[in-house]
């Protein structure tokens, strides 16, 4: 363990020194000592304040730099030993903060959080992002609320953009309603089979296919060409 020879002069319980609270207004301190005897009281405590301070300073040196702190009637190894002291302390006080510049913080860093809006280089804690997020929605599966709004993609794209209500106005303004289409120009429809009877569209194929074949089994109301043998009710001949 290193030395300190500086001790504390008249520092035990009951020293024969000026109290502190007289010492303030003591006459000695402003003129110090006339001539003739010294009150040894007032003596006593000006050298044991002077004695504590140096004794504190040397074990300042013991403490930190773990060198002796020596009364050699020299100061030159005192004085290194002080720098080395103090360098040791500031070393040790700041081993356990972060720099300004790029800290590297380590266990559960707190700071003062921002008000809502803030856009400046104030730190953002999670409670700043976390209440800066919530007006936001999610990529992914997003319930939007309100009115919202979107760039409207060009007629005819076919991707996965978003469609607005504009794009899906322009894209079905050309269309027909399912009930009651009042349709326009020559639509066309597929032709059903020969012989369907259900509620399906029957184009103009299907209508004239239907007709040829009724033609095989039926004469025209004008001019018909009968073959084969005719025949028809029987009537009694009148009287």
């Amino acid at each position: 363990m290193s030395t300190n020879d500086f001790k504390v002069f008249a520092g035990a319980t009951g020293a024969n020194v000026v109290s502190q609270a007289d010492w303030p207004t003591d006459p000695d301190i402003t003129l110090g000592f006339q001539t003739g005897t010294a009150r040894a009281a007032a003596a006593n405590k000006a050298i044991r304040q002077s004695s504590i301070i140096a004794s504190m300073v040397a074990q300042f040196i013991v403490d930190n730099a773990a060198v002796d702190a020596l009364d050699n009637g020299t100061i030159t190894a005192l004085k290194t030993g002080f720098a080395t002291a103090i360098n040791a302390f500031i070393s040790t006080a700041v081993s356990g903060l972060a720099p300004k510049a790029s800290p590297a913080f380590t266990g559960v860093p707190t700071a003062a959080t921002a008000t809502k809006g803030t856009n400046t280089a104030q730190l953002a804690t999670c409670a700043f992002v976390q209440s800066a997020v919530g007006d936001y929605a999610p990529k992914a599966s997003p319930a939007l609320t309100g009115t919202p709004t979107a760039p409207t993609a060009t007629a005819g794209d076919n991707t996965t953009k978003l469609a607005t209500t504009a794009f899906v106005q322009s894209a079905v303004t050309g269309l027909a309603p399912k009930a009651s289409p009042a349709l326009t120009g020559i639509p066309t429809a597929p032709t059903a089979g020969a012989s369907t009877n259900s509620g399906q569209i029957a184009t103009c194929a299907f209508v004239q296919a239907a007709i040829d074949a009724a033609l095989v089994s039926y004469l025209p109301k004008s001019n018909p060409t009968f073959t084969g043998t005719m025949t028809g009710p029987s009537y009694d001949k009148e009287p």
